[in-house]
């Protein structure tokens, strides 16, 4: 089974989990919003290899902002999210520098635990897969579809929970896909035998539960 295969099967078994304790377990829901740090991995070496010109690239800032939900049982949770996520790269052409900007849609699915550090604080670890489909950017590049809009990986997350409405958290999703294509290529990596062109995205996120 693909990459691809393999990952959306999982987001499925996660919703379907969600979905079979729904009516044995409170939900919790609410918005969640914080900071993006992204890049995308190989990206410098697509560029030198096609000899498109002496490209070098730097982290990204931006932000997500969405909707969030949170099922507790005996320790463990769940929480899934549907999040507007702002990713990209900064990158300097020949001398000329610019933003490169990659807006999605992305739907994490976490599963992790929940460890008590206090009377009203928890500390929690979780992981899961991720879907995304990207929406606004700059995914067309001179008229070529340079970049793929779907999108998939995996997220970790580590943070802490105070009381049972406020959650801060980092976490960081690693893309699994090669997200380059160029001209009917199957993938930029496979044509040049590159490393995977692909997200990564460091976030730093505020959650507040209804």
């Amino acid at each position: 089974m693909k990459t691809r295969g393999k990952i959306l099967l999982f987001a499925l078994l996660s919703l379907w989990a969600c979905a079979n304790v729904v009516n044995a377990q409170e939900w919790k829901f609410g918005i969640k919003g914080g900071l993006n740090v992204s890049t995308i991995t190989g990206l410098n070496d697509l560029m030198e290899t096609a000899e498109m010109g002496s490209f070098s690239t730097s982290s990204k800032a931006s932000c997500h902002l969405g909707v969030v939900a949170q099922c507790d049982f005996g320790g463990f949770f769940i929480q899934p999210e549907l999040l507007y996520s702002s990713l990209g790269v900064k990158g300097n052409l020949s001398g000329e520098s610019d933003a490169l900007a990659l807006d999605y849609i992305q739907l994490p699915v976490y599963a992790g635990y929940k460890f008590p550090i206090g009377e009203s604080a928890k500390f929690l670890l979780a992981a899961g897969p991720y879907l995304a489909c990207g929406v606004v950017g700059d995914f067309d590049i001179e008229g070529e579809n340079f970049f793929k809009r779907f999108d998939a990986g995996i997220g970790i997350m580590a943070g802490v929970e105070v009381t049972k409405n406020a959650q801060i958290s980092v976490g960081y999703d690693f893309g699994l896909l090669d997200i380059v294509n160029i001209n009917g290529w199957k993938t930029a990596k496979d044509l040049y035998g590159l490393s995977t062109i692909a997200n990564r995205n460091l976030k730093v996120s505020f959650a507040y539960f209804f």
